[in-house]
């Protein structure tokens, strides 16, 4: 019992620090997600790279070193020097320039900080998780509870209709309707909670069937009460807890479909990051520039870990047989 503790401590630290940095990611992030002053000179900057920027008449430039000279203000970019005059310096100040950046996680091959976008991106990928999870709990245990009181011939149709959803192979239909709709977040919320309701679906159905014959569910119907009171007030908060410690297991699991759909240009579309198509965007420069798709896919593992170690120790808690 200790070791379940200890293990949903964690997954509740691990789940408390990623929500809080995506909801203050605005006020965390040092830079805008998708700013790109300088692509040529500020593309695949390793992680802890220092910068300065200089404003040249509207234009941005990335140097690596300035000098400040008697006939102008000397910069080096891309291995060699170039030579600006004071008037056309916007940012120039008498004791140097103002914008100095730092990349403390590097950035991409369009010169965007990857702290930022992995900032973002966890807005995108466990806000898409939360949404797709609630719109499939909603769902799974309506149809659950429905089947369960209702006659047996409706019964019978419905889970023969969760049947048939589940023997479909669920990747092959969240590809398709994902080429046919090129998903926006909204999209791709419905999509994965459309598709991942049936389980607990029947996890429900098949917790109010036992509870229906308990003696507390016999009494409260002997007394009167009409059938939706029994639902509602007996058995469905009895049969909850099952299907609420597959919550926080089930938001794991959409982590990973999103960032597989994403990764493969199904999901969430760029510019707008997540860590699926981060991944995705430095596969090309895995040897050179590992941190840009390591460091979101450490995020996911992260998450994920945290997910399911509290829906571990949710689970525990919840059965009564432990």
């Amino acid at each position: 019992m200790q070791v379940r503790q200890v293990e949903a401590r964690i997954g509740a630290v691990i789940i408390s620090v990623l929500s809080v940095l995506a909801l203050a990611a605005p006020l965390l992030a040092p830079h805008p997600p998708n700013e790109q002053l300088d692509p040529a000179a500020g593309r695949l900057r390793p992680p802890g790279t220092s910068v300065w920027a200089i404003e040249l008449n509207n234009q941005w430039r990335i140097a690596d070193r300035v000098e400040r000279r008697a006939d102008g203000l000397a910069f080096e970019r891309l291995g060699r020097w170039d030579l600006a005059a004071f008037d056309q310096v916007h940012n120039l100040t008498p004791a140097g320039l103002v914008d100095r950046r730092t990349y403390w996680l590097g950035t991409d091959r369009f010169g965007r900080d990857l702290l930022s976008r992995l900032l973002y991106g966890a807005r995108v990928s466990l806000a898409v998780a939360f949404f797709a999870v609630l719109l499939s709990m909603t769902l799974g245990i309506g149809i659950g509870a429905l089947a369960a009181t209702s006659p047996r011939w409706l019964d019978g149709l419905l889970m023969r209709g969760v049947d048939g959803l589940m023997a479909f192979p669920s990747l092959f239909l969240l590809l398709t309707l994902a080429v046919l709709l090129r998903p926006s977040s909204l999209v791709l919320v419905l999509l994965l909670g459309f598709t991942g309701w049936m389980g607990i679906s029947r996890l429900v159905r098949a917790e109010i069937l036992s509870l229906k014959e308990r003696e507390f569910a016999l009494a409260a119907r002997a007394s009167g009460l009409s059938p939706l009171r029994v639902l509602f007030h007996h058995l469905l908060p009895n049969a909850l807890g099952p299907a609420l410690a597959l919550a926080p297991l089930a938001i794991g699991g959409v982590i990973l479909t999103e960032a597989a759909l994403s990764f493969l240009g199904l999901g969430i579309r760029p510019p707008q990051a997540s860590w699926g198509n981060i991944i995705s965007e430095g596969r090309e420069f895995i040897l050179s520039a590992w941190w840009i798709s390591t460091l979101p896919g450490l995020a996911i593992a992260l998450a994920v870990i945290g997910f399911n170690l509290l829906g571990d120790s949710l689970r525990d808690a919840l059965d009564p047989r432990l």
